[in-house]
């Protein structure tokens, strides 16, 4: 019996002793090769990504002035205009000076300076932005200039390394490298009850600055544009999905910005209470919490506590589906809703209208809720 044991315990130490060798093996392989790979994409990627300064002037009452919570107008003596600085990252997709950013990074700037790796600055105008997914396309006067590769953001595979170049806190062209954490998150934008949707999640460290800079996979193609930060979080960054950017990148270009349709309604995915509240034999569909009044919902009857369940005989599975389907019709197009109402179903003729920047307004409904298209 012993002398079974001593085999059975010498053969355990065998293994444990193959199986760490095999790692320290894997590990003096693969660790190299990773160790030349990112160094080689920084070399190649780094001229071509750019640092975004801006300025814009804020006017700012002085905390002496005479009674001025109980005046409209303040004396212009008791005020002055002060420069505010910001710092952000880009990068260039055309090489005749065609550069994304986020359009938080621009948004209001009164002047854009635009320096490359090599030191050449430039002086940058907006020629495009759009609020809705924080994409801006800024044009600098040149030609000739390094570019990024757009690589595709649907084939990205959770859990593959990632890079990321940028401009955090004025630290120019500061390389981090981490793994591609999680795909399709829905990322809320401070108290505007706005959710913008479909983020890619990163570990790579991402600060204040690095906004519209790359996020690159082991190609040194662009996979998504760092965009987002959770306060005091590590380690958890986010970044737009190219393969969402350069659907906008022509509109941009030509009209300077998306036109989109807008049907106005706040949705709300289902859950089994629901499911069961309100009848319903099947997990799909999304419920309507509110309808903005004098809107294409509005005005076709639509109602708050509907439940849509198909745009044109293409079911609706919960409201990201919705969201998509709406987003490929024009507006002046007409869509039938199949609405799921006191147990039955019912279709209504919606008009679709153009989204203006109006009618992105907050809700008074809880701050889960997506914003409606």
């Amino acid at each position: 019996m012993f002398k079974n044991k001593k085999l059975h315990y010498g053969f355990l130490l065998s293994m444990f002793v193959f199986f760490t060798l095999s790692s320290f093996s894997w590990a003096a392989t693969v660790l190299p090769e990773v160790n030349d790979i990112i160094p080689d994409i920084v070399d190649r990627v780094s001229p071509s990504v750019v640092n975004v300064n801006t300025s814009k002037t804020m006017t700012v009452t002085s905390p002496f002035a005479p009674f001025a919570p109980f005046f409209d107008q303040i004396p212009e003596q008791f005020q002055r205009e002060v420069p505010q600085r910001g710092i952000g990252t880009g990068f260039i997709f055309r090489e005749d000076g065609y550069i994304i950013t986020n359009n938080h990074v621009v948004e209001g700037a009164d002047e854009i300076k635009v320096t490359l790796l090599d030191g050449r600055e430039f002086s940058g105008k907006v020629i495009g932005a759009d609020s809705l997914t924080d994409i801006a396309v800024v044009k600098v006067e040149a030609e000739n200039l390094p570019t990024l590769s757009l690589g595709d953001s649907d084939t990205a595979r959770v859990g593959e390394f990632v890079v990321a170049i940028g401009n955090p806190y004025g630290l120019s062209h500061t390389v981090t490298m981490g793994v591609l954490s999680a795909k399709g998150r829905a990322v809320p934008s401070g108290d505007s009850g706005q959710e913008y949707e479909n983020f890619l999640q990163t570990d790579a460290a991402i600060n204040p600055g690095n906004s519209g800079g790359p996020l690159l996979n082991l190609d040194g193609e662009v996979i998504g544009i760092n965009t987002a930060i959770i306060p005091f979080a590590q380690g958890v960054g986010f970044a737009i999905p190219i393969n969402m950017a350069k659907n906008l990148l022509e509109p941009l270009i030509e009209a300077g910005k998306v036109v989109r349709s807008w049907i106005g309604v706040y949705l709300q995915d289902l859950t089994p209470d629901m499911i069961q509240q309100f009848g319903l034999t099947e997990p799909k569909g999304a419920l309507i919490a509110d309808v903005v009044p004098n809107s294409p919902a509005s005005k076709a009857g639509i109602q708050r506590g509907d439940v849509i369940l198909k745009i044109d005989n293409q079911e609706v599975v919960n409201t990201s589906v919705f969201h998509s389907l709406i987003r490929d019709k024009k507006p002046g197009n007409q869509v039938i809703l199949s609405i799921w109402r006191d147990n039955q179903v019912k279709e209504f003729r919606v008009t679709l209208e153009e989204l203006t920047t109006d009618e992105v307004i907050s809700s008074e409904l809880s701050p889960d809720l997506k914003l409606g298209f």
